[in-house]
């Protein structure tokens, strides 16, 4: 399938030795030291180095630091989760049924209108990807450009750096009875180099999941709105005097309740597979809402309060990074609930089409399809948590709360120091 977006999206899951190449009998190498359980144990280490330098610097450093360290442990644990649920069975199965069966270029010969909405989805797709890419260039410089200007201000990128002056790194770690402070320019540049290759890993593990978990949802809402659009124009008996002795002109003659069964059949044939392929959506998908929302309730009102020191370096470095999580969060949600506001319309248009018409077992299909269309389509995080706006105006409720409190309680802090 040669989009771009479709492109796009396979390349950085094969950065990340992610994309299912097997489930589309299809055989690639991973890029060299990109092999996913190399990406693993590298991302392992990570954590532990900042999780350690976390536990040795409480009662050391000050608030902030410590703030900008959660930050990093918690973008850790959350690229690393997601990269993980790429590994499992459903998953790839999911993207499958998705890349040969849902997508709706595979479909648009079918009508003017398939035609129709898979352009408008195919723009769609194309300007979520591209805010995709833009995001991750730009989270990875605004993370990592900050430091560097940091240290060359300081004068430590000179030929005569300051005496005991140590650089800034991009993100803090420790190594247990090692003392990782880079007070050389030879030991910074390795360790600038691995930190770089650490927050491209991480950008793109917390970005792609989100951005093909849109383009899958805006694909299955293109289907719910030619399945409506099918239902609203199922055609209506002909009003012509060729009608037999026997039947009523206010009815669907024989041949014509023959054709109306089938369109029947085929709407919900239709239906069926978008509630299939929603039911494995969210099994698949579930548990990645669930730690994503545990993500941005934790970790949103610390980054919010790494930025409320104003200066030109915490807004630069942490003030991107906030904007992508709070657009991850919004798009998340509103494309969620874009999804389960056009499926309620399927009921409606189950009830327009002219069952009053039709023949007996015609109109016992209609009352099937009507039954069955009376169930919600609802997205739960875990089964527990329901995933659209009314959850997301809760998340940044709450976290503008616990963002004063920790404003307050850093503010008491420097008084009682000073």
């Amino acid at each position: 399938m040669q989009l771009w977006y479709m492109t796009t999206v396979r390349f950085f899951f094969h950065y990340l030795d992610t994309w299912p190449y097997a489930m589309f009998d299809e055989k690639v190498p991973a890029y060299p030291f990109r092999g996913r359980k190399f990406l693993f144990v590298m991302w392992t280490l990570t954590f532990y180095v900042c999780a350690w330098f976390l536990i040795t610097s409480i009662g050391v450093v000050g608030f902030i630091e410590l703030a900008q360290c959660y930050i990093t442990i918690f973008l850790n644990c959350v690229g690393t989760y997601r990269a993980t649920v790429t590994w499992r069975p459903k998953f790839q199965q999911l993207l499958k049924q998705f890349v040969t069966e849902l997508h709706l270029l595979l479909h648009q010969h079918k009508s003017k209108y398939y035609k129709e909405i898979s352009d408008r989805v195919h723009s769609i797709c194309l300007l979520c990807t591209r805010m995709l890419v833009v995001e991750i260039i730009m989270a990875v410089l605004m993370f990592n450009i900050p430091p560097i200007v940091n240290n060359y201000r300081a004068g430590m990128l000179s030929t005569t750096r300051p005496v005991n002056g140590t650089f800034e790194p991009t993100f803090n770690l420790a190594f247990p009875y090692v003392d990782t402070e880079s007070k050389s320019l030879s030991d910074y540049i390795p360790m600038t180099i691995v930190q770089v290759y650490l927050t491209v890993d991480c950008t793109v593990c917390l970005l792609i999941f989100d951005c093909l978990s849109s383009l899958i949802l805006f694909h299955v809402w293109g289907h719910i709105k030619i399945l409506i659009y099918n239902l609203n124009n199922v055609p209506v008996p002909k009003t012509s005097s060729q009608f037999e002795l026997n039947e009523d002109p206010l009815f669907y003659s024989s041949e014509e309740d023959i054709m109306i069964k089938n369109i029947l059949k085929e709407n919900i044939e239709h239906h069926i597979m978008i509630n299939q392929f929603l039911d494995k959506y969210s099994l698949t998908f579930g548990s990645s809402y669930c730690a994503l929302y545990l993500f941005h309730q934790v970790s949103l009102c610390i980054l919010l309060f790494a930025c409320s020191e104003l200066d030109a370096s915490s807004l630069s470095k942490y003030g991107c990074i906030t904007f992508i999580v709070l657009q991850q969060l919004i798009q998340m949600s509103v494309v969620v609930e874009l999804v389960t506001s056009e499926a309620q319309k399927v009921m409606n248009a189950v009830y327009s089409v002219p069952w009053e018409r039709m023949s007996a077992s015609n109109r016992k299909m209609v009352a099937v399809f009507l039954l069955n269309a009376q169930n919600p389509m609802q997205f739960k995080a875990m089964g527990m948590v329901p995933v659209g706006v009314q959850t997301m105006a809760a998340i940044l409720k709450t976290s503008f709360s616990y963002f004063m409190l920790l404003r307050t309680f850093a503010v008491e802090n420097e008084q009682q120091y000073d």
